[in-house]
């Protein structure tokens, strides 16, 4: 008796133990999953498809991104964020995005990633000015209903110099 005891106790406690701490199982697989999402939202901007864009967004409109010049601060929800991308696609021509490098994190519970990646992007602007961006870039992604999504980016391009912010007098 005393032994079923012990054992129905151990038990439990293992099954307690490994019960609080959720883990990421397949690591290697989820890490190529936010890669795909990640590699879409690249794609979406090469050949200016909203549609895989959308695909890779949370649609939100409470969720809050960092603006992409002095005159754009915030991009506040899905729909601001959607025109500006649209907008974007409009002003940006023979885009490639080349990723130089990548690191990927997961949560305990595995719900929540976030990842750095670097890249070079090359565009030619509207006016025909080429463009080389080195893009440095942050993203928080969740799953949900088996799926990951992006929920926040931030991206940005490292100054040459501090004199490049220098006030002409």
């Amino acid at each position: 008796m005393k032994k079923i005891k012990l054992f129905t106790t151990l038990s439990l406690f293992l099954l307690i133990i490994m019960g609080c701490k959720q883990t990421v199982t397949d690591i290697t697989s989820e890490k190529r999953a936010v890669e795909a999402v990640i590699d879409n939202y690249a794609r979406s901007w090469i050949t200016e498809d909203i549609e895989l864009y959308s695909s890779t967004m949370m649609h939100d409109e409470s969720l809050i991104h960092v603006g992409g010049s002095q005159a754009l601060n915030w991009i506040e929800g899905w729909t601001e964020l959607e025109e500006i991308i649209i907008k974007q696609n409009q002003s940006f021509n023979n885009t490639d995005i080349d990723e130089t490098k990548a690191w990927i994190n997961f949560s305990q519970s595995g719900k929540i990633a976030w990842a750095v990646t670097l890249w070079d992007l090359t565009t030619t602007l509207n006016d025909g000015t080429q463009c080389l961006i080195p893009l440095r870039c942050t993203w928080i992604l969740e799953k949900k209903d088996e799926s990951w999504i992006i929920v926040h980016f931030h991206k940005s391009i490292g100054i040459k110099t501090v004199r490049d912010y220098a006030i002409e007098k």
